[in-house]
């Protein structure tokens, strides 16, 4: 049965100790999913979780994902991850998606295709995606949908949130005194023997994200941050947000849409009392759009899924198994990477290819020999016999067609060439010279 999926940020790479220093903003985007899956009515103990750091490798129950964080394409810089392309489990929305790489594989840009429209969560990522012609648009962070908070703290209370040295002669005193600086990466403290947080670890993690956006929520009169996923999530909840950084990078080319950036050069013209910002009709649009957008791509595989488990869960016939046998023997006694034709163009040749693409992915196939047929095989050239004298004589020849056994076989014999015949119940290697 298909379920629904959330991103979470458990298998996270960490380092033994406390030198470790994991972003709150990621368990609070985790937090915002949630929050739109309780619109939809979905009850959280239903949704299964997939960690960022192995969508690639995620091999669960098939799940619609809303695909909506930060990514790298880490397999680029030798990082142990595997996220993109997405794993044939998952069923991606892709919204409030960032992908900071620009150079994308065209396994991945197909995949990102598959699934369009991509939902970008800043402008970097829409241009990105544009340029390797996917269909995409401005989608926002989904952090942005989050409720409205019901009631305003009495007390002024001041959230300084990783805010750079740079401002702080600009902040008014009164400020000050009502603040409290945080940040958005403590240290954490990694007591597993592995490299990734265990999950009492991960849960650690996302509680200390949820207790720090609750207590915004509950205390803050005023946040002053250079943190997207503080300010965002607080300006959503109607806290006044003042954002201020020495240098604001792409990530943020949505935000600008409520709230002013302050960089250096700005920091004399800040406004210390601004309004919350007001979006409530355009809030619930965003909001409508994320759940349909779930729900449709929810309706459209559910089916689908169900009938792929059906087949898929099945107890697996051993196929093709004499050619496999053999082949396996053939890559024993070569010990190495082999360099093979096919002689005949028939669907047993096919069958035989493929059993070789299977279990010995790292051969080289070089070509095909046939009188009759001309033009490829399988992305290599038809030849015919004539030509063989031409070809590399470490090259071992597959004849697969009974009647052209004989000729072929006396044929390579004369060059002193390796062979071997395909029979009804496997190959006979008995040609094959080291």
């Amino acid at each position: 049965m298909l379920k629904y999926g959330i991103v979470t940020y458990a298998d996270r790479p960490v380092k033994k100790g406390n030198k470790n220093k994991p972003n709150l903003g990621d368990p609070i985007q985790t937090y915002a999913m949630k929050y739109i899956y309780r619109q939809m009515g979905i009850p959280e103990e239903e949704l299964v979780e997939v960690s960022r750091y192995q969508a690639k490798n995620y091999d669960g129950e098939y799940v619609v994902l809303p695909f909506n964080c930060f990514n790298m394409v880490w397999n680029q810089s030798g990082r142990p991850y595997g996220t993109l392309p997405l794993s044939e489990k998952i069923i991606p929305v892709f919204t409030s998606f960032h992908l900071h790489s620009r150079v994308l594989s065209d396994e991945i840009t197909a995949n990102l295709r598959q699934f369009e429209p991509v939902g970008c969560r800043d402008e970097e990522t829409l241009k990105n995606m544009r340029k390797h012609g996917i269909r995409a648009y401005l989608s926002g962070c989904v952090t942005a949908v989050l409720p409205k908070r019901k009631t305003t703290p009495s007390a002024r209370k001041v959230f300084f949130v990783d805010i750079p040295e740079s401002v702080k002669p600009y902040i008014p005193e009164e400020l000050l005194e009502a603040g409290e600086f945080v940040s958005h990466q403590p240290l954490f403290c990694h007591d597993g023997d592995g490299d990734v947080m265990t999950r009492e670890e991960y849960e650690l993690f996302y509680q200390n994200g949820v207790r720090q956006l609750e207590r915004y929520r509950d205390e803050a009169t005023l946040v002053v941050t250079s943190r997207l996923h503080a300010a965002t999530p607080c300006m959503a909840m109607g806290i006044p947000v003042v954002l201020v950084s020495n240098r604001f990078d792409q990530r943020f080319s949505f935000l600008d849409r409520y709230l002013p950036l302050y960089t250096p050069e700005q920091f004399n013209q800040i406004d210390w009392n601004p309004a919350p910002a007001e979006y409530e009709k355009e809030k619930q649009m965003v909001l409508n759009m994320f759940i349909r957008q779930i729900r449709k791509t929810y309706d459209e595989y559910k089916e689908i899924c169900e009938v792929r488990e059906f087949y898929e869960s099945r107890t697996k016939a051993f196929y093709n198994q004499s050619f496999v046998n053999d082949i396996l023997q053939l890559k024993e006694q070569k010990d190495g990477r082999v360099r093979y034709a096919l002689w005949g163009v028939t669907s047993q040749s096919l069958q035989l290819i493929h059993v070789i693409q299977d279990y010995c992915p790292d051969w080289e196939y070089v070509g095909m020999i046939d009188r009759k047929v001309t033009g490829e095989f399988e992305g290599k050239p038809v030849v015919t016999s004539d030509e063989i004298a031409n070809m590399d004589d470490d090259i071992i020849y597959f004849i697969v067609p009974e009647a052209a056994q004989k000729a072929a076989a006396e044929l390579l014999s004369g060059q002193k060439r390796q062979y071997v015949l395909a029979k009804e119940n496997g190959l006979d290697m008995t040609y094959v010279f080291d």
